[in-house]
């Protein structure tokens, strides 16, 4: 029998500060539900991702009036000009936006009737918003219900050319035509009344019947959905809707929607434009119903957060009114996920800028949000900012520092983000890793430097750092931190640790995250410098190859040219890196007894087979080739598989460094082979096998690990060098 070490193998392959980071953990907190990360991870840096434009017309309009181009008063008159199809958006605006959505536009145009001062300002307001969202008294003499007769009495609707129609709904439907160019369908929901206005002459282009059905069920559905939302300490107010699709040439096809609505204003009114209907399909209009569920939520907005919506303008709301509607646009349609859209302006946007100056990309942050507090809490959020409905994007940010546990609530959302594990409403994890990195927070660290790291409240800031052939560098903040400051190798998906003092070096650089999240506003300079102190260089002794940022599983074949797990060296006493084609592991156990040399790809797995062929070169009888499943190198633990010199092969559980369990057998001299042994391991559930050149040797269940990464490494004994190489290493799911 083996003797049972006293510690277990020290996890050499993923370096960073194992013995000075002792308890460095990243916050912990209890999430209510439980996700598996995805099992691919690509470097951040083969990740690139352009300066996305302004996300909706009131922010092109708004870096318009920033730039000095055009005066308040001018962009309000000119998005309701876009939006009326009177004025052509490139004519307008520096940069078009992602989304032509005018809701925005047409609350800032309300707002101003109310409280601007110019008064040509408001003459053209008040001509453009009776064109773009015809009153319901002016509609109504222009529409005859289905299945109703009109004046003439003959049964049918009277027909109207397009044109007419068109040229009416362009002047705002004066009196004095008889011409009806809708047809209304109207129904109930619960205590509130639906009215779809359809074109009754010649349809636009891209319309066909099925968006009638298809627009008054995304309403149905939406009321249903939304009705039960609970509001903390009070009763969800619902009232009528009325869905009228657009005559107008609006913005040469650029606008899908519009919620056009007054808060006073009864029915809440939203208009449909051609362009909704032609990125649909009318056989499978589900897009089209989850841009139809986000208007009917603006309309909830308008119901229940009416000091909002009355006296805010519009951008300095759109970070909770856009993204919200968004959100809860998926709640409706799980499946439809359109808001995937934003993923990658969600991914730019959000390492720079805090969540109070962004929009519709603010989804995932609510999404996440409603995952650890459901929707009640994000609406007591939103009521939360209520008392900033006049002021500005700082004082909702004051306010939102405020609500309970924000500041956990925010770290664990910037973690989730980096790690890709935010699930949405169809329960498909939303793919945000890789995290991007902006190109000015990607720094290389080879050599002594000042890093002006730092961070804004509600900012998921982020650096990519790399750090080279250096043994060791020391980190020293020149000021002290607020909220979180945590470090993880790129492709170690979950494994942060508190940013440490010092990080070790390697022969082939090695990249890291550095994370800072903060929900807490500071009247000082929230950056800081970050002195990086390099200590000598390495001896390495041969020329790297660059490693694989990650192996992909289920892949055909993989060998390990390339040296996926990386390279640790340090001279004769242990080390593991690619050399001559294949993967070297030793260690010297005269100087380290009862440890590892283990080598990681850094990716994290849970149901997996391993296999690889394993030359020993030098052994004692204790020691041998070891393949790791379900390993968590901070931790110090996961499953070893162990082939040993003298034919003994095992399966040991370390936790915490420690050795746990082993369960060993003598190989039969005729299942092993004199030079090079395939080792295959599985991991599948709570079964564990380990074969040798195709053989059973040994088996048995357990569940204490669940997930975590593959490795291969040498050692294990009390004494002499153990030197193993490998090749031909495959990972696939079984």
């Amino acid at each position: 029998m083996m003797a049972t070490p006293s510690r277990a193998a020290r996890l050499l392959g993923v370096l960073t500060c194992l013995a000075m980071l002792a308890g460095c953990n990243r916050p912990t907190a209890t999430p209510s539900l439980t996700v598996t990360p995805p099992a691919v991870v690509t470097d951040a840096a083969e990740v690139e991702i352009p300066p996305p434009p302004p996300a909706g017309l009131v922010d092109a309009l708004q870096a318009q009036v920033k730039a000095g181009e055009m005066t308040r008063e001018q962009a309000v008159v000119s998005g309701l000009q876009i939006l009326s199809g009177e004025l052509d958006p490139a004519a307008a605006l520096g940069e078009s936006p992602t989304s032509f959505e005018g809701t925005g536009v047409a609350f800032d145009a309300q707002r101003y009737l109310l409280y601007g001062t110019d008064e040509a300002t408001k003459v053209e307001i008040a001509r453009l918003l009776p064109i773009l969202a015809p009153l319901p008294e002016v509609l109504l003499p222009y529409s005859v219900h289905e299945g109703a007769s009109h004046s003439g009495g003959s049964g049918l609707a009277r027909p109207a050319a397009q044109q007419d129609c068109r040229d009416l709904y362009a002047k705002g439907f004066p009196t004095g035509s008889s011409a009806e160019c809708f047809v209304v369908k109207e129904t109930e929901s619960g205590s509130s009344t639906i009215q779809i206005f359809l074109p009754a002459a010649d349809q636009p282009e891209g319309y066909d019947p099925a968006f009638a059905d298809a627009a008054l069920q995304a309403v149905l559905d939406s009321l249903g959905t939304y009705s039960a939302l609970e509001i903390p300490g009070r009763p969800a107010v619902m009232k009528d809707i009325q869905v009228v699709f657009s005559l107008l040439d609006s913005a040469r096809g650029t606008t899908l929607a519009t919620v056009p609505t007054d808060p006073g204003q009864e029915p809440c009114q939203i208009i449909l434009f051609p362009l909704a209907m032609t990125v649909s399909q009318a056989d499978d209009p589900t897009s089209f119903q989850q841009t139809v569920a986000h208007e009917v939520f603006h309309c909830y907005q308008v119901w229940n957060y009416p000091a909002m919506a009355q006296n805010a303008l519009w951008g300095v709301q759109d970070w909770w009114g856009e993204s919200t509607a968004t959100y809860f646009s998926n709640v409706v349609y799980p499946a439809a996920n359109e808001e995937w859209g934003w993923i990658e302006d969600w991914s730019y946007n959000s390492g720079a800028t805090s969540l109070v100056y962004s929009s519709y990309d603010n989804f995932g942050f609510f999404q996440f949000l409603a995952n650890r507090i459901g929707n009640a809490g994000i609406l007591e959020m939103i009521h939360s900012l209520e008392p900033a409905a006049e002021g500005d994007e700082a004082a909702q940010e004051a306010l939102l520092a405020a609500f309970p546990g924000i500041q956990d609530l925010f770290v664990d959302y910037a973690v989730a983000f980096m790690d890709g594990t935010i699930v949405d409403a169809s329960g498909a994890t939303i793919p945000t890793a890789p995290a991007f990195v902006l190109p000015m927070f990607r720094i290389d660290a080879s050599d002594d430097a000042l890093i002006p790291f730092g961070t804004t409240p509600f900012t998921l800031t982020r650096y990519g750092v790399t750090f080279g052939s250096r043994q060791a560098y020391d980190l020293q903040p020149m000021a002290s931190l607020s909220g979180y400051a945590g470090l993880r190798p790129i492709n170690d998906v979950g494994k942060w640790v508190n940013l440490p003092t010092q990080v070790l070096g390697a022969c082939t650089p090695r990249r890291y995250y550095v994370l800072m999240a903060n929900a807490v506003p500071s009247s000082g300079d929230l950056g800081f410098g970050l002195t990086v102190t390099a200590g000598e260089p390495l001896d390495c002794g041969f020329t790297p190859t660059p490693p694989l940022a990650a192996t992909e599983v289920g892949q055909a074949e993989a060998t390990l040219e390339y040296c996926a797990f990386g390279y640790v060296e340090a001279g004769t006493t242990l080390g593991y890196g690619c050399e001559d084609d294949g993967f070297r592991a030793w260690i010297n156990n005269d100087d380290r007894p009862y440890e590892f040399a283990i080598g990681y790809p850094g990716e994290v797995h849970s149901d997996v087979r391993i296999e690889v062929d394993a030359r020993t070169r030098q052994s004692t009888d204790e020691s041998g080739a070891v393949v790791v499943c379900r390993g968590n190198p901070l931790a110090e633990s996961g499953y070893y598989f162990r082939l040993n010199g003298n034919g003994l092969a095992m399966i040991e559980f370390f936790e915490e460094g420690e050795d746990m369990y082993s369960l060993f057998i003598n190989v039969d001299s005729a299942v092993l082979r004199p030079d090079v042994n395939r080792l295959r391991v599985e991991c599948v559930g709570s079964h564990l096998a380990f074969y040798v050149n195709d053989t059973l040797v040994l088996s048995m269940e357990d569940e204490r690990f669940a997930d975590g990464d593959v490795g291969l490494g040498a050692g294990g004994g009390s004494n002499g060098l153990t030197e193993v190489r490998f090749d031909n290493f495959v990972v696939s799911q079984p």
